[in-house]
Parts: C-alpha cells; structure tokens; sequence
C-alpha cells in the first residue's frame, strides 16, 4: 500500500498506528483522548460527498513504546473498568434494596 508523501514523513494515519502496536479501535481512541498517544496533526479526505477528518500521530511516539507499555496501559484500564462495575453493582444493588423497602412498607 502506497501512502501520499506527507504521510512518509513524521505522521501516522490511525489505522496504520492501531497496525503497529496491534491495538483495537477503542484502545486508540482511550489512549489519544487520555493523551499517551500524541496527535501530530489530522487529515482529511472525502467520501459520499462529506469531508471527513482523522487523526495524524507522531511517528516518534508510536514507534517508541514498548509492548510493555501498551499491556500497563492495558491493565490501568482494566482495573478501572472492575472499579466502575464494583460501584455500579453497589449502587444497583442499594437501589434495588430502597425500591424494595418502599413496596413493603405500602
């Protein structure tokens, strides 16, 4: 696959960059909005006559991590979606406890 010249320089395209550290859409996405990946700039091309935007990221930081970088970024994640779901089970299970308290004392 040939890519324009301006993408030979510094920048990755996002779907060369989820290639190269063998990530999924979604970690991508977490790991630009919590800034671990840093966005060189953004392109843009059109498709059904709508101009669309993506991101353009440094080469530099994404050839420079590690995969044991990406699995810490991997587990942070993971323990907070276990504390996410921890007090959302918590917050359910409170609620489910008031609602059946209200229905007995009826």
């Amino acid at each position: 696959m040939s890519f324009p010249l301006r993408w030979q320089g510094y920048e990755v395209p996002q779907f060369e960059v989820g290639t190269l550290l063998k990530c999924t859409t979604g970690e991508r996405k977490w790991w630009t909005e919590e800034g671990k990946l840093p966005v060189a700039g953004h392109g843009t091309f059109r498709k059904a006559g709508a101009e669309h935007i993506y991101q353009l990221y440094e080469r530099r930081g994404s050839f420079t991590l590690t995969t044991s970088d990406i699995e810490a970024w991997r587990n942070e994640h993971k323990v907070l979606v276990g504390e996410r779901r921890k007090a959302s089970a918590r917050l359910t299970a409170a609620a489910r406890k008031a609602k059946k308290m209200k229905h007995v004392e009826v």
